[in-house]
Protein backbone atom coordinates (compact mmCIF):
# COMPACT_ATOMS: atom_id res chain seq x y z
CA UNK A 1 0.00 0.00 0.00
CA UNK A 2 1.52 3.56 -0.64
CA UNK A 3 2.81 5.04 2.33
CA UNK A 4 1.32 8.16 1.54
CA UNK A 5 -2.12 6.67 1.90
CA UNK A 6 -1.16 4.30 5.17
CA UNK A 7 -0.60 7.52 6.59
CA UNK A 8 -3.69 9.23 5.82
CA UNK A 9 -5.88 6.27 7.08
CA UNK A 10 -4.06 6.08 10.17
CA UNK A 11 -3.35 8.91 11.58
CA UNK A 12 -7.41 10.36 11.98
CA UNK A 13 -7.07 6.84 13.95
CA UNK A 14 -4.56 7.66 15.98
CA UNK A 15 -6.34 10.72 16.74
CA UNK A 16 -9.50 8.84 17.88
CA UNK A 17 -7.84 6.71 19.77
CA UNK A 18 -5.98 9.53 22.09
CA UNK A 19 -9.42 11.62 22.42
CA UNK A 20 -11.91 9.26 22.97
CA UNK A 21 -11.69 6.22 25.72
CA UNK A 22 -9.42 3.18 24.68
CA UNK A 23 -10.12 -0.35 26.44
CA UNK A 24 -8.57 -3.28 26.18
CA UNK A 25 -10.77 -6.43 27.43
CA UNK A 26 -11.87 -9.76 25.83
CA UNK A 27 -14.65 -10.42 23.97
CA UNK A 28 -16.60 -12.03 27.48
CA UNK A 29 -16.42 -9.03 29.15
CA UNK A 30 -18.15 -6.68 26.50
CA UNK A 31 -21.69 -7.75 28.67
CA UNK A 32 -20.08 -6.64 31.61
CA UNK A 33 -18.63 -3.50 30.79
CA UNK A 34 -20.70 -0.41 31.44
CA UNK A 35 -20.33 1.62 27.74
CA UNK A 36 -22.25 4.79 26.86
CA UNK A 37 -24.71 4.83 24.52
CA UNK A 38 -23.61 6.14 21.24
CA UNK A 39 -19.98 6.61 21.60
CA UNK A 40 -17.09 5.27 19.63
CA UNK A 41 -14.14 2.76 21.89
CA UNK A 42 -11.15 1.80 19.68
CA UNK A 43 -9.36 -1.30 21.23
CA UNK A 44 -6.17 -2.87 20.03
CA UNK A 45 -7.41 -5.90 20.94
CA UNK A 46 -11.38 -6.81 20.57
CA UNK A 47 -12.37 -8.92 18.89
CA UNK A 48 -16.06 -8.16 17.76
CA UNK A 49 -18.69 -10.09 16.34
CA UNK A 50 -18.34 -9.36 12.67
CA UNK A 51 -17.82 -12.01 9.93
CA UNK A 52 -14.91 -10.07 8.51
CA UNK A 53 -12.80 -10.41 11.40
CA UNK A 54 -10.97 -13.47 10.97
CA UNK A 55 -8.82 -12.96 13.95
CA UNK A 56 -8.37 -10.91 17.40
CA UNK A 57 -7.46 -7.38 16.15
CA UNK A 58 -8.28 -3.60 16.18
CA UNK A 59 -10.79 -1.84 15.57
CA UNK A 60 -13.33 1.05 15.80
CA UNK A 61 -16.36 0.02 17.86
CA UNK A 62 -19.55 1.81 18.72
CA UNK A 63 -22.30 0.76 21.59
CA UNK A 64 -25.96 1.23 21.49
CA UNK A 65 -28.44 0.92 24.11
CA UNK A 66 -30.99 -1.41 22.35
CA UNK A 67 -28.66 -3.68 20.55
CA UNK A 68 -25.06 -3.92 21.49
CA UNK A 69 -21.85 -3.73 20.26
CA UNK A 70 -21.52 -3.17 16.47
CA UNK A 71 -17.83 -2.89 14.48
CA UNK A 72 -17.68 0.33 12.49
CA UNK A 73 -13.89 -0.15 11.32
CA UNK A 74 -11.24 -3.12 10.58
CA UNK A 75 -7.96 -1.41 11.99
CA UNK A 76 -6.09 -4.69 10.29
CA UNK A 77 -7.63 -4.88 6.98
CA UNK A 78 -8.01 -0.81 7.06
CA UNK A 79 -11.78 -1.07 5.69
CA UNK A 80 -14.89 0.18 6.89
CA UNK A 81 -17.62 -2.38 8.15
CA UNK A 82 -21.63 -2.10 8.26
CA UNK A 83 -22.29 -2.15 12.11
CA UNK A 84 -23.78 -5.88 13.06
CA UNK A 85 -26.47 -4.49 15.71
CA UNK A 86 -30.18 -3.52 14.62
CA UNK A 87 -30.37 0.39 14.74
CA UNK A 88 -27.64 3.04 15.17
CA UNK A 89 -28.27 5.93 17.96
CA UNK A 90 -26.92 9.58 17.74
CA UNK A 91 -27.47 10.90 20.95
CA UNK A 92 -26.86 14.23 21.89
CA UNK A 93 -25.88 15.52 24.99
CA UNK A 94 -29.15 16.34 26.35
CA UNK A 95 -30.93 12.88 25.06
CA UNK A 96 -32.17 13.73 22.18
CA UNK A 97 -31.78 10.93 19.61
CA UNK A 98 -31.20 9.76 15.96
CA UNK A 99 -31.68 6.05 15.09
CA UNK A 100 -30.88 4.56 11.79
CA UNK A 101 -32.57 1.05 10.25
CA UNK A 102 -34.68 0.50 13.10
CA UNK A 103 -35.62 -3.11 13.05
CA UNK A 104 -33.45 -3.51 10.47
CA UNK A 105 -35.78 -1.45 8.52
CA UNK A 106 -34.07 1.53 6.11
CA UNK A 107 -34.84 4.33 8.26
CA UNK A 108 -34.21 7.40 10.50
CA UNK A 109 -35.72 7.55 13.34
CA UNK A 110 -36.04 11.16 15.22
CA UNK A 111 -36.73 10.45 19.04
CA UNK A 112 -37.31 13.50 21.39
CA UNK A 113 -36.48 13.17 25.29
CA UNK A 114 -39.14 14.63 26.33
CA UNK A 115 -42.07 11.93 25.56
CA UNK A 116 -43.17 13.74 22.39
CA UNK A 117 -44.19 11.54 19.05
CA UNK A 118 -41.46 9.80 17.00
CA UNK A 119 -41.31 10.33 13.74
CA UNK A 120 -39.74 7.90 11.08
CA UNK A 121 -38.79 8.09 7.37
CA UNK A 122 -38.59 4.98 6.03
CA UNK A 123 -38.11 2.29 2.58
CA UNK A 124 -40.56 0.26 3.28
CA UNK A 125 -38.89 -2.11 0.44
CA UNK A 126 -41.86 -2.04 -1.83
CA UNK A 127 -40.92 1.09 -3.68
CA UNK A 128 -42.53 3.78 -1.44
CA UNK A 129 -40.85 6.03 0.89
CA UNK A 130 -43.01 6.55 4.09
CA UNK A 131 -43.31 9.26 7.04
CA UNK A 132 -44.73 7.95 10.24
CA UNK A 133 -45.12 8.60 13.86
CA UNK A 134 -46.01 5.83 16.64
CA UNK A 135 -43.09 3.73 19.03
CA UNK A 136 -41.73 2.41 15.89
CA UNK A 137 -41.52 2.63 12.17
CA UNK A 138 -43.91 2.72 10.74
CA UNK A 139 -46.60 2.45 13.19
CA UNK A 140 -48.79 4.94 12.15
CA UNK A 141 -48.25 6.06 8.72
CA UNK A 142 -48.76 9.82 7.64
CA UNK A 143 -47.37 10.27 4.46
CA UNK A 144 -46.67 8.03 1.34
CA UNK A 145 -44.50 8.08 -1.60
CA UNK A 146 -44.62 5.82 -4.05
CA UNK A 147 -41.79 5.41 -6.89
CA UNK A 148 -43.55 6.58 -9.86
CA UNK A 149 -44.56 9.87 -7.86
CA UNK A 150 -47.57 9.82 -6.67
CA UNK A 151 -47.88 11.10 -2.88
CA UNK A 152 -50.35 10.14 -0.53
CA UNK A 153 -51.20 11.83 2.63
CA UNK A 154 -53.26 9.88 4.92
CA UNK A 155 -53.43 7.28 2.52
CA UNK A 156 -50.92 4.60 1.39
CA UNK A 157 -52.35 3.79 -1.94
CA UNK A 158 -52.57 6.81 -3.49
CA UNK A 159 -53.91 6.76 -7.14
CA UNK A 160 -52.53 9.98 -8.51
CA UNK A 161 -49.94 12.66 -8.19
CA UNK A 162 -51.67 13.80 -4.77
CA UNK A 163 -54.60 11.61 -2.84
CA UNK A 164 -55.38 13.25 0.72
CA UNK A 165 -57.91 11.04 3.06
CA UNK A 166 -59.04 14.06 5.02
CA UNK A 167 -59.77 17.73 4.41
CA UNK A 168 -57.29 20.05 2.52
CA UNK A 169 -57.61 23.61 3.61
CA UNK A 170 -55.88 26.17 1.39
CA UNK A 171 -56.23 29.64 0.58
CA UNK A 172 -55.97 29.40 -3.48
CA UNK A 173 -56.14 26.55 -5.55
CA UNK A 174 -55.60 26.45 -9.06
CA UNK A 175 -56.87 24.38 -12.28
CA UNK A 176 -55.78 24.21 -15.05
CA UNK A 177 -59.01 23.76 -17.73
CA UNK A 178 -60.00 24.28 -21.43
CA UNK A 179 -63.43 24.96 -22.86
CA UNK A 180 -64.75 27.19 -20.76
CA UNK A 181 -68.87 27.39 -21.48
CA UNK A 182 -68.99 30.55 -23.05
CA UNK A 183 -70.19 28.75 -25.57
CA UNK A 184 -73.36 29.51 -23.58
CA UNK A 185 -73.79 32.87 -25.37
CA UNK A 186 -73.03 32.00 -29.02
CA UNK A 187 -75.74 31.52 -31.45
CA UNK A 188 -75.62 28.10 -32.78
CA UNK A 189 -75.62 26.57 -28.35
CA UNK A 190 -78.77 24.47 -28.36
CA UNK A 191 -80.53 26.08 -25.43
CA UNK A 192 -83.20 23.77 -23.71
CA UNK A 193 -86.78 25.31 -23.64
CA UNK A 194 -88.44 25.33 -19.84
CA UNK A 195 -90.56 22.69 -20.85
CA UNK A 196 -87.25 20.51 -22.05
CA UNK A 197 -85.86 21.56 -19.02
CA UNK A 198 -88.48 20.26 -16.37
CA UNK A 199 -89.10 17.08 -18.42
CA UNK A 200 -85.37 15.98 -18.35
CA UNK A 201 -85.72 16.87 -14.20
CA UNK A 202 -88.98 14.16 -13.93
CA UNK A 203 -87.46 11.41 -16.25
CA UNK A 204 -83.54 11.50 -14.85
CA UNK A 205 -84.11 13.33 -11.38
CA UNK A 206 -81.34 15.91 -12.13
CA UNK A 207 -79.97 18.74 -14.50
CA UNK A 208 -79.10 17.55 -18.19
CA UNK A 209 -75.10 17.39 -18.84
CA UNK A 210 -74.96 17.04 -14.90
CA UNK A 211 -73.70 13.71 -12.89
CA UNK A 212 -76.51 11.64 -10.74
CA UNK A 213 -76.12 11.62 -6.95
CA UNK A 214 -75.26 8.12 -7.40
CA UNK A 215 -72.17 8.70 -10.24
CA UNK A 216 -70.71 11.35 -7.44
CA UNK A 217 -71.43 8.71 -5.03
CA UNK A 218 -69.49 5.97 -6.83
CA UNK A 219 -66.64 8.08 -8.68
CA UNK A 220 -66.77 11.58 -6.85
CA UNK A 221 -65.84 14.86 -8.75
CA UNK A 222 -63.42 16.26 -11.10
CA UNK A 223 -63.31 20.17 -9.36
CA UNK A 224 -62.60 21.97 -12.66
CA UNK A 225 -65.09 19.93 -14.68
CA UNK A 226 -67.66 20.22 -12.32
CA UNK A 227 -66.76 24.23 -12.10
CA UNK A 228 -67.50 24.37 -15.73
CA UNK A 229 -70.57 22.54 -15.66
CA UNK A 230 -71.43 24.82 -12.72
CA UNK A 231 -71.21 27.78 -14.83
CA UNK A 232 -72.70 26.22 -18.05
CA UNK A 233 -75.88 26.29 -16.31
CA UNK A 234 -75.83 29.81 -14.69
CA UNK A 235 -75.33 31.33 -17.74
CA UNK A 236 -78.60 29.04 -19.32
CA UNK A 237 -79.96 30.33 -16.02
CA UNK A 238 -78.91 33.77 -17.43
CA UNK A 239 -80.50 33.28 -20.54
CA UNK A 240 -83.84 32.02 -19.45
CA UNK A 241 -83.67 35.13 -16.86
CA UNK A 242 -83.04 37.71 -20.19
CA UNK A 243 -85.59 36.01 -22.09
CA UNK A 244 -88.32 36.45 -18.72
CA UNK A 245 -87.46 40.20 -18.24
CA UNK A 246 -88.72 40.65 -22.12
CA UNK A 247 -91.26 39.26 -21.64
CA UNK A 248 -92.43 41.00 -18.69
CA UNK A 249 -91.17 44.07 -19.98
CA UNK A 250 -93.56 43.55 -22.72
CA UNK A 251 -96.32 42.23 -20.76
CA UNK A 252 -96.40 45.89 -18.89
CA UNK A 253 -96.01 47.55 -21.94
CA UNK A 254 -99.33 45.82 -22.92
CA UNK A 255 -100.84 46.32 -19.58
CA UNK A 256 -100.04 50.20 -20.28
CA UNK A 257 -101.97 50.20 -23.52
CA UNK A 258 -104.64 48.18 -21.88
CA UNK A 259 -104.88 51.07 -19.21
CA UNK A 260 -104.41 53.63 -21.66
CA UNK A 261 -107.77 52.22 -23.61
CA UNK A 262 -109.70 51.88 -20.71
CA UNK A 263 -109.08 55.40 -20.26
CA UNK A 264 -110.32 56.46 -23.58
CA UNK A 265 -113.36 54.13 -23.03
CA UNK A 266 -113.70 55.38 -19.86
CA UNK A 267 -113.96 59.62 -21.06
CA UNK A 268 -115.75 57.95 -24.53
CA UNK A 269 -118.64 56.63 -21.96
CA UNK A 270 -118.91 59.67 -19.97
CA UNK A 271 -119.50 62.14 -23.83
CA UNK A 272 -122.24 58.94 -24.57
CA UNK A 273 -123.61 59.49 -21.49
CA UNK A 274 -123.57 63.56 -21.90
CA UNK A 275 -124.77 63.74 -25.13
CA UNK A 276 -127.90 61.42 -24.02
CA UNK A 277 -128.35 63.55 -21.23
CA UNK A 278 -129.13 66.66 -23.90
CA UNK A 279 -131.49 64.61 -25.68
CA UNK A 280 -135.29 66.30 -25.98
Amino acid sequence: MNRSLVLFLIFPLTLIAQETQSIDFANSEKANFSATDGLIYYDMNFYPDHSEFSTDGGGLSVYSGDDGWGAIFDTNNMKWLTPTFEGLDITSSNNNKVRFNSNDTPSISFIPNNGNSHFHISHTLDNRLTISQGGYVGASILVTIVNNGDVGIGTSSPDSRLAVNGMVHAKEVKVDLTGWPDYVFTDNHDLPTLDEVERHIKEKGHLSNMPSAKEVEANGIQLGEMNKLLLEKIEELTLYILAQDKEIKSLKANNQKIDELKKEMAAMKKVIVALNQNQP
